[in-house]
């Protein structure tokens, strides 16, 4: 298994990461502009256990943010974190799946064992680039989950699969 040092040098690697961040940095993509960080910022705001109702009773649309506590959750901390520093919240949902796309990419590593193949396959996939950066889906994030929870059911952690 390549240390992560390996991954990090690796110029694959490096191309992916560019080509990310690049994306994040230059475009502003328009189902998080308009749906996902308006609500995520409501959250932050006007904190509550039941987001969704607060963000109905704010005027905001029932199609902002279709997903459970768990993604929710997912996405508070970074947001949390800029709110407290003035920055932007576009960029806290790009970091967020961000590092989700990176720890996914580790997994998948760790899973094949082959990190040519994984870099070349997931990492330069214009799919995964295109729908999470350029269009701001955050697919990667419950494909992660799958992935952590297939690996912890390699090693026999049933337990820990199980409640990813």
């Amino acid at each position: 298994m390549p240390s992560i040092r390996e991954i990090s040098l690796n110029p694959i690697f490096i191309i992916g990461i560019g080509i990310r961040i690049t994306f994040i940095l230059l475009t502003i993509p328009v189902i998080m502009s308009d749906w996902y960080v308006p609500f995520l910022d409501n959250s932050i705001n006007n904190f509550s256990l039941d987001p969704w109702n607060n963000w109905i009773i704010n005027n905001g649309s029932i199609e902002a943010f279709p997903y459970g506590f768990g993604m929710w959750i997912i996405f508070l901390p970074l947001f949390f974190i800029f709110d407290l520093f003035g920055l932007s919240s576009s960029l806290a949902y790009l970091i967020t799946i961000l590092i989700f796309d990176t720890a996914l990419l580790y997994f998948l590593i760790k899973l094949t064992n082959n990190l040519k193949i994984v870099l070349l396959t997931y990492w330069l996939s214009p799919i995964i680039i295109i729908l999470s950066y350029g269009l701001g889906l955050n697919d990667v994030i419950p494909v992660f989950l799958l992935a952590i929870s297939i690996f912890f059911l390699k090693q026999n952690q049933l337990i820990l699969s199980s409640a990813l």
